[in-house]
């Protein structure tokens, strides 16, 4: 709580005065005050700051799970990065279509705002000039 004085000690209170110090997804955009690089997350308020303190966001394991998820967005990015370009060089890309658009599915999935690790996925998405759109 940003400041004790306003805290709602009963349900007679108006739970509307408190300020809280964590991020609430369900009522605030998480990307107000944090973002990614990379792996790592960054907080941008005191709120995110405290957030990812007191969440833990940046423990080991953590990270390097979302390590592990972002190269697996890389390899795919770089899948479809080699087929766009061997396809504009005139390329037959035919036989890898189907694999292009299974990797251009996962690569959209990773950034829907149900997926794991979504915010760190647009962040390095929107980083790197990299769409998620269909072409």
């Amino acid at each position: 709580m940003l400041d004790d004085t306003t805290r709602a000690e009963s349900h007679h209170d108006d739970i509307t005065r408190e300020r809280p110090l964590l991020i609430n997804p369900a009522q605030e955009d998480p990307q107000e005050h944090l973002h990614f690089h990379q792996e790592v997350v960054i907080g941008d308020t005191d709120k995110g700051r405290q957030t990812i303190q007191t969440l833990g966001l940046m423990r080991k394991d953590l990270r390097n799970e979302r390590h592990s998820h972002l190269s697996i967005l890389k390899v795919l990015q770089n899948g479809l990065e080699v087929c766009r370009k061997a396809s504009k060089l005139g390329m037959d890309v035919t036989i890898l279509k189907n694999e292009f658009k299974e990797a251009k599915k996962l690569v959209q999935n990773f950034s829907s705002p149900e997926a794991k690790y979504s915010a760190m996925v647009r962040d390095f998405m929107k980083s790197a000039n990299l769409s998620t759109s269909s072409e």
